[in-house]
């Protein structure tokens, strides 16, 4: 979360020159994905799925907020081994089914969210 923060907070401070006359300034939205996930002890996920995981928290953002970052955690229930092959049904099915939950900058007033 501090690192989602501050690059999301970086992208949005800066100044983006565009030429000589004019400059924007944008936002950014992040998907993170922590490395080895909890209950991960034997690392059974490769960095294809990493890769997954981190995407789908960046379409969470985007879908539930933009300018924002977030993170997809596994459950308690969450079956590992099977969570890569899942990712076709789109992270907010995963969260709603329990298998998934989000951590992410947008807090309280986004209804999957958690801190």
């Amino acid at each position: 979360p501090v690192l989602g923060d501050r690059i999301r907070r970086c992208v949005a401070e800066h100044a983006f020159e565009v030429n000589e006359d004019l400059k924007i300034t944008v936002t950014c939205s992040i998907g993170l994905a922590e490395y080895p996930l909890f209950r991960d002890a034997q690392q059974q996920l490769g960095w294809e799925a990493m890769i997954e995981i981190a995407d789908a928290a960046l379409y969470w953002a985007k879908h539930n907020g933009r300018d924002a970052w977030a993170v997809l955690r596994p459950t308690a229930t969450t079956d590992l081994s099977s969570l890569p092959g899942k990712f076709q049904l789109g992270a907010q099915a995963l969260i709603e089914s329990g298998q998934l939950t989000v951590v992410s900058s947008l807090g309280q007033g986004t209804a999957a969210a958690t801190e």
